[in-house]
């Protein structure tokens, strides 16, 4: 799709613009500075409608420095002095009207240099040649997302709207990830502002803003940028940006950092710095540090009911009545149930200043003091023994000693796979989560096989797992070590972990497989960890199959 909308908002700065015949002589003559006609009743010179002035004799006369058209000047410049014609009312400047484009000129009589209202910015129509040598677009038509959805070979997917108080984006340009495309979207201006587009010919596109006044070009010998006192002067996305340091109550410098040289605004009297040699300090209540952004000294105020702490190399901001600490000697320690730690002042450095953090255990613990310190263990544990401590089940609890802590954990089988499905059950080795009614198996005997379409299978330590294959995979399939549910006419393929996902199975077990393609709209086809034999997946309702997904390319596809 085209980007490049070009520009379609007529602004005076493109050109010498259109100039109103007004009466009466130049401001420095004493002329009225209302007039509101001339003598033969065409538009007079106002501050708010006109660029330029013609006098009653038939002078046009350029207004770029004149009081009656709201320039502050003192004299109006003759037309005819800048080489120029007034011709109906207008001045035409040098060169325009030879038929020949030139370099301050969009065309020329009928010369219109290939550009048709697609190029300005419209749908369609005819565009013409104004007699400054300026396209007149008044016989095309507005452009809308209907129409640029329609050829979006030629017309942008973003635009300005016909009046310019608003940007439009189509949402025929993009596409949901779960299908489709989004709604348009009217993004209205800020009140003062008109929509405008322009080229930015580094980056090769088209921007569009809503901006306080007309964009201007970027010189071509303005380089990096730089401070015309305490005014930034630097090009931004293709324009001329130019932003007064002075309104925020700092001062523009020109800095060079990491990403390159340009105009900034700075704080007074800040010197520049580079972030990874910078120690920070405190300067009252604020952080004095190095912006790792513009390489310039910058302060920052700590928030209400903190203070600054110099750190040494760091400065940081602390709760009012802060303790300090030792990062080095400091031992954790239980306060109620919140487990107080030493927090260091600097976490990359090597200084050991710190101060006492306190926060709470996450829910389900508690702070308890084990033999490693104080640690936020499970709730419904104690200290124990390991060469005493018998593991065992209490409840759905598998319950073992930590061998380091000495301090009691377990693991809750009710909450593996579906819920209330596995339980803890007893065996000569020790506690393990195991169907809750399961059928006891030895696995030394029983091996992985089929009964039919039915999948069994004995885990370890000895409970047995029957598995019946879905309706959508009827066929059991057996391997060496492992049996899988397959389907009628699938192939071997090739398993990768790097492009495969996983997924738990009802009794909580980890498996892989990788996507490999969509059998049709709501089934995927994967290949299966071990042995690597396709299966298939229905996807869940709402989901749909998809081929080379766009935000997930490590997928050949999935269910979305």
């Amino acid at each position: 799709m085209r980007e490049n909308a070009g520009r379609w908002i007529r602004s005076s700065w493109l050109l010498a613009a259109t100039l109103a015949c007004g009466q009466g002589s130049p401001a420095a003559d004493g002329g009225d500075d209302d007039a509101t006609a001339d003598a033969d009743g065409t538009a007079a010179c106002s501050p708010a409608s006109c660029e330029g002035c013609c006098d009653p004799d038939g002078v046009c006369r350029l207004g770029g420095d004149d009081a009656r058209c709201g320039r502050g000047g003192e004299a109006c410049t003759d037309c005819a002095a800048a080489g120029g014609s007034c011709t109906a009312g207008r001045c035409v400047l040098p060169g325009c009207g030879d038929g020949v484009i030139g370099p301050a000129e969009q065309c020329d009589g009928a010369e219109l240099g290939g550009a048709g209202c697609a190029d300005t910015g419209f749908a369609a129509g005819e565009l013409a040649c104004d007699l400054d040598c300026s396209f007149d677009t008044s016989g095309c038509s507005a452009l809308t997302c209907e129409l640029a959805a329609a050829d979006p070979d030629h017309l942008p997917c973003s635009f300005c709207s016909p009046d310019g108080s608003a940007m439009i984006y189509c949402g025929f340009c993009r596409e949901l990830p779960t299908g489709g495309h989004p709604p348009d979207e009217t993004s209205p201006c800020e009140a003062g502002t008109l929509c405008y587009t322009w080229d930015d010919s580094v980056a090769g596109n088209t921007v569009m803003a809503c901006l306080d006044a007309p964009p201007d070009p970027c010189p071509t010998d303005l380089g990096d940028g730089h401070c015309e006192l305490d005014v930034a002067v630097q090009c931004a996305f293709g324009r001329l940006d130019r932003f007064d340091c002075a309104a925020i109550d700092k001062q523009c410098v020109v800095t060079t950092n990491a990403y390159g040289t340009f105009p900034t605004c700075v704080e007074p009297g800040a010197s520049p710095c580079s972030p990874g040699a910078y120690d920070e300090s405190c300067d009252g209540a604020d952080r004095v540090r190095c912006s790792e952004l513009i390489w310039y000294e910058e302060h920052l105020a700590c928030e209400s009911g903190t203070s600054c702490v110099d750190g040494g190399r760091v400065a940081v901001c602390l709760p009012d009545g802060w303790v300090a600490c030792d990062t080095a000697t400091f031992e954790p320690r239980c306060d109620g149930g919140a487990l107080v730690e030493c927090a260091p002042f600097d976490p990359y450095g090597t200084a050991t200043a710190g101060s006492e953090v306190p926060e709470d255990c996450p829910p389900g613990q508690l702070c308890g003091e084990t033999a490693l310190g104080a640690r936020c263990v499970q709730e419904g544990t104690a200290a124990c023994d390991p060469a005493a401590y018998l593991p065992h089940c209490d409840g759905a609890r598998s319950m073992v000693c930590g061998p380091y802590t000495l301090w009691e954990g377990f693991q809750d089988c009710s909450l593996l796979g579906e819920p209330g499905l596995m339980t803890c059950a007893e065996f000569a080795g020790g506690p393990y989560c195991v169907p809750d009614g399961y059928e006891p198996c030895d696995s030394s005997v029983v091996r992985p096989h089929c009964e039919g379409a039915t999948r069994v299978e004995c885990h370890h330590p000895g409970w047995m797992e029957r598995d019946a294959c879905p309706t959508l995979n009827p066929s059991c399939v057996e391997g060496e070590y492992a049996v899988t549910c397959s389907f009628d006419g699938a192939a071997p393929c090739a398993f990768d972990m790097m492009r495969a996902e996983f997924w738990t199975d009802r009794y909580g077990a980890l498996h892989h497989d990788r996507p490999l393609r969509c059998l049709d709209g709501g089934t995927l086809v994967v290949c299966d960890e071990y042995p690597q034999l396709e299966r298939l997946v229905a996807c869940r309702v709402g989901d749909r199959c998809v081929e080379d997904p766009e935000y997930y390319p490590q997928y050949d596809a999935m269910c979305d």
